[in-house]
């Protein structure tokens, strides 16, 4: 069964607030959500997200040393279909800078959704992450950058889902999302205009397995004793 985009909903907030919240809709079958949050502040963590009232789980935090952003990965499986709210909070203070991205798909296995993250960070113009996967299997990453220096091109081969910063001014955060086929490696990368702080998290996605149809039952044949007995072979 093929991974597929089923939804993608963005949340920026130009400073203030815990919890952030904002609406997501899944819908189809199969499902696992990611939701990716980037944010500025110091000593800050998300400490918990949920859709629907339901805990996600964290699948990595990143953040480069300077300036002060960070960004974090969670997943659900099998999330309520239908309109419901995602909630993101955080500790250790408010952040003054938000983008995150609440991001659906269908057919992805609900025993083993995702394989190992990946995630790298540092202050460049390239940022990328390489992810072992494997075919069938579809990668999907996370940036996060300084987007007051620079905007955020998405790397060849790869199909940018989303791609968001805050307002204009100072301490300004940007994040983005795309995903790429699966295969044994993946590299992830980004172009920025301007070299600044960024992470990068990388996670394959695991496709649920194929329905197997009942196989149509052939004519019987008879057994030999019945052809004996048959003038017709006598």
């Amino acid at each position: 069964m093929a991974i597929a985009l089923d939804a993608d909903t963005a949340k920026v907030a130009s400073g203030g607030g815990s919890p952030v919240t904002w609406t997501h809709t899944c819908t189809g079958s199969s499902l696992v959500l990611l939701v990716s949050v980037t944010y500025r502040g110091s000593g800050l963590s998300v400490s918990a997200v949920t859709y629907n009232g339901v805990g996600l789980t964290r699948i990595a935090t990143d953040g480069p040393t300077s300036p002060a952003i960070q960004g974090d990965l969670w997943y659900l499986v099998n999330p309520a279909t239908g309109a419901n709210t995602v909630s993101v909070t955080f500790a250790g203070g408010t952040p003054t800078r938000v983008v995150a991205h609440s991001i659906s798909f269908t057919g992805v296995d609900q025993a083993t959704p995702i394989g190992t993250a990946a995630h790298a960070n540092g202050s460049s113009t390239t940022p990328s992450a390489t992810v072992s996967s494997a075919a069938g299997e579809l990668v999907v990453d996370a940036l996060c950058w300084n987007s007051n220096v620079a905007t955020a091109s998405v790397g060849a081969g790869q199909t940018q889902l989303d791609n968001d910063t805050t307002s204009a001014g100072s301490q300004e955060t940007g994040e983005a999302n795309s995903d790429e086929a699966g295969a044994a490696s993946v590299t992830m990368s980004w172009t920025l205009s301007g070299s600044t702080g960024w992470s990068l998290i990388a996670v394959p996605l695991k496709p649920a397995a194929a329905a197997v149809s009942a196989r149509p039952r052939g004519i019987l044949q008879p057994p030999i004793s019945a052809w004996r007995s048959d003038p017709k072979f006598a």
